[in-house]
């Protein structure tokens, strides 16, 4: 499975309220990021190591795992977790 970085967008903006930094970096964890929440979302390669929103964050994270294994899981749970049910 691959999205488009438009479709990476718009998801990252829809979910982007259904947790918390701490859940998303768990969520991620459980794809294979390797993030550590210290008070604010991990560092993702921003200038000046410039602390990400939850938008960038997820974008990023979703990217990292695109045309993968983990993406279709990932784009799954997501699903359920907002409550949408496959067919």
């Amino acid at each position: 499975m691959k999205l488009t970085p438009f479709a990476i967008k718009q998801i990252s903006e829809l979910v982007k309220d259904i947790m918390t930094g701490t859940k998303w970096v768990d969520f991620f964890n459980s794809f294979g990021a390797r993030d550590v929440y210290d008070n604010a979302l991990p560092d993702i390669g921003k200038p000046n190591h410039i602390r990400p929103s939850k938008k960038e964050y997820i974008a990023k994270r979703l990217a990292d795992i695109n045309d993968t294994i983990y993406l279709q899981q990932a784009v799954l749970r997501l699903a359920a977790v907002c409550g949408i049910r496959n067919g």
